[in-house]
């Protein structure tokens, strides 16, 4: 009977603090109330974390970081159809960000939605193509080839990441980058039957 109680005076202390920091929290700027998430999720406070971000996100509707690190949190939690809602409203105000393209493509494809993934996916490719060697395990399972662009200084150079590249498997395929004017030796093994033959 005494744990009963007990158990009971714990809960009700809990949601009356949590209300409070809710309460207050309500008139703080959305960076206050992002930083207030972030030490919550931090420390496994994960409903009161996405309490704290929802009211960051109405506290400041045009805040891409509160959409993000709410969508985050939605992702993190399994909450597919509320993170694509959120991550959706993050890339309409800011069309660009690949981070909000990235989320949304595994969101969709923890639904199943495999085409809509790869889209989203692609996107965040387009917007940032330094994504694309970061997702090539996942692009070889939606049946995507990966194909690897390489540069070097020397043949060597060529060789060593070339034979590197070929044993991974999400690796279709390999662009050797020859011509590259912009470097003073860029052009080297571009204007050279003999060396590029090589």
């Amino acid at each position: 009977m005494y744990s009963t109680i007990r158990q009971r005076t714990l809960l009700g202390c809990a949601a009356l603090i949590t209300g409070f920091v809710i309460w207050s929290a309500q008139g703080a700027a959305p960076n206050t109330l992002i930083a207030l998430g972030d030490q919550q999720w931090a420390a496994g406070q994960l409903e009161l974390a996405q309490k704290t971000f929802e009211h960051a996100v109405k506290a400041e509707p045009r805040s891409v970081d509160a959409h993000m690190k709410l969508a985050g949190l939605q992702l993190s939690r399994q909450e597919f159809k509320a993170c694509i809602e959120t991550y959706q409203r993050a890339i309409g105000l800011e069309a660009n960000n690949a981070r909000a393209w990235l989320g949304l493509g595994f969101a969709y494809l923890h639904t199943g939605q495999n085409d809509l993934s790869l889209a989203a996916l692609d996107e965040a490719i387009r917007i940032d193509p330094g994504n694309q060697e970061k997702l090539a395990p996942v692009l070889a399972k939606l049946g995507v080839p990966a194909l690897v662009n390489v540069a070097g200084h020397s043949i060597d150079e060529y060789v060593k990441v070339c034979a590197a590249l070929d044993e991974r498997e999400a690796v279709a395929g390999i662009e050797l980058n020859v011509s590259c004017p912009n470097v003073a030796d860029g052009l080297v093994f571009g204007t050279d039957e003999r060396e590029l033959g090589e």
